[in-house]
């Protein structure tokens, strides 16, 4: 499980989470379940709505694990990232690039 969900099971759910972070439910099921991760913006503020109980450090280690997962599967190091013009917190595209191979 990771720290996100753990975090957001300890808020009470993500409709609660959604109210405290100032988002919506659906946003949180997509960190949850599709991005396993929080954006940057929103580690502070959960960890401090959990007390503590997942720092800032366990919902970091979320974003490395994601990028460790994405150079396994796509045998890559660059990301590019796009985010929605209307919302700043919203990935609307990841796109990842492989590496020239050196013979």
């Amino acid at each position: 499980m990771s720290a996100v969900a753990k975090a957001i099971e300890i808020i009470g759910g993500q409709t609660k989470a959604a109210r405290l972070l100032s988002t919506k439910q659906n946003i949180i099921w997509y960190w949850i379940n599709r991005h396993c991760q929080a954006p940057a913006k929103y580690i502070p503020r959960i960890s401090e709505l959990t007390n503590g109980e997942i720092s800032v450090n366990d919902l970091l280690a979320d974003h490395q694990k994601a990028k460790r997962k994405m150079q396994h599967e796509h045998g890559t190091t660059n990301y590019f990232i796009r985010y929605s013009p209307r919302r700043k917190s919203s990935v609307v595209c990841i796109t990842a690039r492989k590496q020239p191979t050196t013979h």
